[in-house]
């Protein structure tokens, strides 16, 4: 929630994501979830279908979870 251009940066990251096709974001929260939830809600005032996954205790890992043009996902072998 750190201000970049009078913007949160997650903000500037979820329009960029919208911009390059991305359609579904699930984002992992702890530490100011409340507050990221209600600024961003579903994500449709950003264009975007956003979920959320708490983290009880932060794993400090990068999980891929968007998807580009779809909403459903699927692994590919």
């Amino acid at each position: 929630m750190m201000p970049l251009a009078n913007r949160p940066m997650m903000e500037h990251i979820v329009r960029l994501l919208r911009d390059h096709g991305f359609e579904d974001i699930v984002v992992t929260v702890a530490f100011l979830a409340n507050a990221i939830r209600t600024y961003f809600g579903d994500g449709s005032e950003f264009g975007v279908r956003m979920v959320y996954a708490t983290e009880e205790s932060p794993l400090g890992r990068l999980v891929p979870c968007a998807t580009r043009g779809t909403s459903s996902t699927s692994a590919s072998s």
